[in-house]
């Protein structure tokens, strides 16, 4: 009621050519002009209306709200299929890693296999070689035994 009869005062003042700070003094030293009477009917349509702007208002937020909530729903959903495609890309070449790992030990494995088998044979060979080099040099000897008394015996 009270802000009503400010808004009046205003509105007269100013009809008259008053200045605000003509208003502003009558204001201040409690002037006031006339409330207008307004019918329950009428208050009630003017809490309505202004229920209605606040709820409106509201709305508008909530719709604004609602939006960026949906964009940065479909940005974390965007941000979740390229984490999914990393963590598949990841699980698919730490499967390649094994898979090479494996590779390479079996390799490693048939590698010294194949180093024992050698080393084995060089080993066997070098024997042999010892050997018929032990028999070439004892049959050696034999045959020159042999010519050394064969000759003798010519000699006698």
């Amino acid at each position: 009621h009270e802000d009503m009869a400010v808004l009046d005062l205003v509105a007269q003042m100013r009809n008259q050519g008053a200045m605000s700070d003509e208003i502003h003094a009558s204001l201040k030293v409690g002037t006031r002009g006339d409330a207008p009477v307004i019918q329950p009917n009428e208050v009630q349509a003017i809490v309505g209306a202004e229920h209605e702007s606040r709820l409106s208002l509201e709305n508008e937020r909530l719709q604004q709200a609602l939006l960026i909530a949906r964009n940065e729903l479909e940005k974390a959903r965007k941000d979740l299929e390229r984490l999914d495609e990393v963590e598949k890309k990841t699980i698919r070449l730490e499967a390649q890693l094994e898979s090479e790992r494996q590779a390479k030990q079996e390799i490693i494995t048939l590698l010294k296999a194949q180093v024992e088998e050698m080393t084995k044979r060089n080993e066997d060979l070098s024997l042999r070689a010892g050997t018929e080099y032990a028999r070439g040099f004892v049959d050696g000897f034999r045959e020159d035994a042999q010519k050394g008394q064969g000759h003798n015996k010519i000699d006698n």
